[in-house]
Parts: structure tokens; sequence; C-alpha cells
């Protein structure tokens, strides 16, 4: 005769063998929030009292220059227009560019962080902060206009997409 707690622990086995079999043979895996929500951004460079925008991210995930789209920001990465992989996030944070791994990674702090301890963060004014200082930064400031504290990562990407990619809207590089 089979006891009592014998029977509960072969109930819950079947219970957990049945759910595991309703998933394909896989437990079921829930998903968090996207960590890099879809918002409209606009990245927007400054030098005295002119300004000018220099890449736009709009709610399809879809990067703009002045002239066109140059690439689409989807799933941790940036693909160019062309549909090549650019820029990529892994789970872990380091960022892989064109392929090759990279000395950045994302922090969970929402900071972009080198191996060499530099450190590229937000305000909560959509303002870029380089700590330390970037020296050669020549007068020139950098500010993320539509920054919701949610997409503060995404917009850490299309700035470094901006950087990496010298200029956005050529695609023949």
């Amino acid at each position: 005769m089979i006891s009592r707690a014998t029977r509960r622990r072969l109930a819950a086995v079947c219970a957990l063998a049945l759910s595991v079999a309703g998933c394909g043979g896989r437990p079921a895996v829930v998903r968090g929030p996207d960590p890099f929500p879809i918002v409209p951004l606009r990245l927007v460079i400054e030098r005295g009292d002119s300004a000018a925008v220099v890449l736009s991210l709009d709610d399809k995930g879809m990067l703009h220059d002045t002239k066109s789209v140059v690439a689409r920001l989807h799933d941790g990465r940036i693909d160019r227009a062309s549909g090549e992989a650019r820029l990529t996030v892994a789970v872990d944070g380091n960022i892989s560019f064109d392929g090759h791994d990279t000395t950045l990674r994302l922090t969970s702090g929402n900071d972009l962080v080198a191996d060499n301890g530099r450190r590229i963060s937000l305000a909560d004014d959509g303002r870029v902060v380089f700590t330390p200082p970037w020296k050669k930064s020549r007068g020139y400031s950098f500010r993320i206009d539509g920054l919701v504290p949610k997409a503060k990562k995404t917009a850490l990407l299309v700035l470094l997409y901006v950087v990496l990619d010298r200029s956005p809207g050529d695609d023949t590089q």
C-alpha cells in the first residue's frame, strides 16, 4: 500500500510532467518587460546657441537621419536599413558591433561602461553625461529629447549607434 505522503509526491511529479509536456517538453519561460522599449526619441547635438537633430527614433523602431530611414531597432539590436546586424547587445550587457566584440557593456544601472572605466550615462533631463568628462568635446554637448526613465537603455543604444557608425546616412560602409 502506498502512503498518503508518497501519493502527494507522485501527484506533484505528474502535475509537473503534464505542465512540461503541455509546453512542448520545455518548461514555460516567463519574460519580463522589454529592456529596450521603443519610444520616440531624438538625439540632439548642441554647441552654444545652436542645436541640430542627428538621429531620431520613431514609435515603430525605425531610426531616421535628416533624409531617410537608416536603421531599425528591435530585440536589443540595431540593424542597418539593408538588414545587416550593426549593433547587438547580449543578455549579459556586452555589446558587439558589426559582429565583433567591443569592450563596452550596458549595465543594469542604465550606463554604458568601457573596460577602461569610462562611463556614459543619461541625466533625467536627457543630457548625456561622460565620466570622466570628455576632453575632446570642443564645446559640443548632446541630449536626448523625449527621454523617459524606462527607455534609458534604448537611448544609450541609439547614441552608441551614432558614435560607432560615424556617418549614419551612409549605408555603404
